[in-house]
């Protein structure tokens, strides 16, 4: 039972997560406004808003104007609800409110660069500063160097590669793990983002801080010894 609950509480976060990545950005309210579909812009009721469920009993549409919803909403809040899980029963005091934050910061990049395809310095700078702080960190310089290298080079030589929020993530990732652990990350999200892309087919630009987030999770969590 207990289990459920922490599940449930990181799916609602990762859900008001979401929509302040989506309405921050733009300057809109976000406490004290009710959520609204975003195709009829009927208000939803408490029922609309239980993360995942209610995705699954509306069948992935509004119950008002049927539209099809995005798959990212349940997919953003069933990656919360796993990692808060993971957390909950991996960590505790101090080391789970540190990692509860890393987290956090991830998610909310994440998400920002899923709905508007950048993703803000302050956010890079909050993380950096965590990241320094953590005792297990490598502080690799040459893992940053190599990284923003590969990174610029790979800006100039692929076109509509990696944007310039993906590419402060790496460096960041370059000085935490060190090159060759983040070499592998680098590789496991791409392998993700590569995946999205050949399913969905499509042409246009496709936010890869989500991949990065993820591959981040697992690279700390399962890869690299304590």
């Amino acid at each position: 039972m207990i289990s459920f609950y922490y599940f449930m509480l990181g799916a609602s976060i990762a859900s008001f997560y979401f929509l302040v990545a989506f309405r921050l950005p733009l300057g809109q309210p976000i406490g004290f406004s009710r959520s609204k579909c975003d195709s009829c812009q009927k208000t939803l009721d408490a029922t609309e808003l239980i993360p995942i469920f209610s995705f699954l009993f509306n069948h992935g549409r509004c119950r008002y104007c049927q539209v099809n919803l995005s798959l990212a909403y349940p997919l953003f809040e069933l990656c919360g609800a796993t990692i808060t899980l993971f957390l909950f029963h991996s960590y505790s005091g101090k080391s789970l409110l540190i990692n509860g934050l890393l987290y956090s910061i991830l998610f909310l990049m994440a998400a920002i660069d899923y709905h508007h395809l950048f993703i803000p310095d302050s956010l890079q700078i909050a993380l950096f500063l965590l990241l320094f702080a953590d005792p297990y960190n490598h502080r690799s310089l040459l893992g940053a160097v190599l990284f923003l290298i590969v990174s610029i080079f790979s800006s100039y030589l692929v076109k509509d590669g990696l944007g310039g929020g993906d590419v402060k993530l790496l460096v960041i990732s370059g000085f935490y793990f060190g090159y060759l652990t983040t070499t592998k990350l680098l590789l496991l999200a791409a392998s993700l983002a590569l995946s999205y892309f050949l399913v969905k087919k499509q042409e246009k630009l496709i936010p890869f801080a989500p991949y990065l987030t993820f591959a981040f999770f697992i690279t700390k969590e399962f890869f690299v010894s304590r």
